[in-house]
């Protein structure tokens, strides 16, 4: 009988030393997993400030008469958020505003890499292709403006930019799908 108790003695002191382990290694678990939680909750914070900051910039920006002013706060916004929405978009405008094409579609192109599933970095770019006399180019952006977007076909009808070309066979085959 001794050793029946002894055993269970044993057997209970184990369960107990088991359950403080497992205790232990849940109470370390749970900390590391509120220690995550707070490092990925502050990075939260972060981009969403740097997206507000971004974006404020952005709108800003379109109330300032000095272009070479303006380019300066839409390349900081940039720089604060770089897949901020509209913000290659509007440095984009801001070098055309300046006489600088070049640099415009640069901006734009890199908006369609930042979001290649926007239309209007390819509203944007095939705009200066039109203005440029570039049809060819013109109608390869609307048509991926399409294709992105359905909805563009609307906005190809409305946008004077656009009207003579709206009659090219290529654009046509996109605009009655």
């Amino acid at each position: 009988m001794d050793t029946a108790i002894a055993i269970i003695g044993v057997v209970v002191t184990a369960i107990g030393t088991l359950t403080a382990i497992l205790a232990f290694a849940e109470f370390h678990t749970l900390r590391q997993l509120r220690k995550n939680f707070e490092q990925f909750e502050a990075r939260i914070r972060r981009e969403h400030f740097q997206r507000e900051k971004a974006a404020h910039r952005i709108i800003a920006s379109y109330q300032i008469k000095d272009v070479d002013q303006k380019i300066g706060l839409l390349q900081a916004a940039i720089s604060a958020h770089p897949d901020a929405f509209n913000g290659y978009n509007a440095l984009g405008y801001a070098f055309l505003e300046k006489g600088d094409t070049a640099a415009a579609m640069d901006a734009f192109n890199h908006a369609i890499r930042q979001h290649p599933d926007a239309k209007e970095g390819y509203f944007d770019l095939a705009g200066i292709h039109s203005r440029e006399g570039n049809d060819d180019l013109c109608i390869k952006y609307l048509i991926q403006a399409i294709q992105v977007d359905p909805m563009s076909k609307d906005d190809l009808v409305n946008d004077p930019r656009f009207h003579d070309l709206a009659r090219d066979d290529r654009l046509k085959r996109h605009m009655f799908m």
